[in-house]
């Protein structure tokens, strides 16, 4: 699916007068309740993803197991496995498999996974709003989860990001005038790999993931 994506990185003070901003731009309504979301990243022993995302390199992909509501999803919690691909003036998404976590584990086995390692885990607490043919997602309570050769630990970043989601004719115009916001280029995934690579001892700058997420309000 072809689409173009503007992100704005926003302090978590100034989240609400930002939501409101923007979705009063585009008479956007809340679609669905808000719900945890948690992406698994899959990268090489040299974070090949990593670099290319943080020079720019077009075109590169992602690739991540993603899942919704519970943090670490049981053998039947339905998962799917997406290709996210930047191109030089839009983004496409793959699903390369969906079902449960079970056979998610099965398809592993000499899948396109082979040679790449576990490398973080990003969760954060998601809305969803649509109008004027385009989708704002507000992600807020930001954590990221090192593995395998970041070693362990968690992470809280201080960011929220409001990203606006829709065709690349929608998307032309001057949004930074009519949100009022500076938009920029932000990935969750390289910012939490970041603050491993330059704290190569264990994190623990935030709660385990748990069910304080749920319980948060916003």
């Amino acid at each position: 699916m072809r689409r173009k994506e503007i992100k704005f990185q926003v302090p978590p003070t100034d989240l609400a007068a930002a939501e409101h901003a923007v979705r009063r731009a585009f008479s956007a309504r809340a679609t669905y309740p808000k719900r945890l979301v948690s992406s698994l990243y899959f990268d090489t022993p040299e974070l090949r993803s990593f670099t290319e995302s943080e020079e720019g390199v077009v075109p590169r992909e992602k690739i991540r197991l993603r899942w919704y509501g519970k943090a670490i999803p049981s053998a039947s919690h339905p998962v799917s496995l997406e290709i996210k691909q930047s191109k030089a003036y839009y983004r496409e998404k793959y699903t390369v498999m969906k079902g449960s976590y079970e056979s998610f584990r099965q398809f592993r086995r000499g899948s396109l996974l082979a040679g790449l390692q576990e490398t973080a885990v990003t969760r954060y607490l998601r809305k969803y709003f649509e109008g004027s043919g385009i989708r704002i997602t507000v992600d807020y309570h930001i954590r990221g989860e090192g593995l395998g050769l970041l070693g362990r630990g968690v992470v809280e970043l201080d960011y929220c990001v409001i990203e606006i989601k829709g065709p690349p004719e929608i998307l032309e115009g001057d949004l930074e005038r009519l949100t009022k916001l500076r938009a920029s280029r932000s990935s969750k995934y390289c910012d939490v790999v970041n603050r491993f690579k330059n704290h190569p001892a264990p994190l623990l700058l935030a709660p385990p993931f748990g069910q304080d997420l749920n319980a948060r309000n916003c």
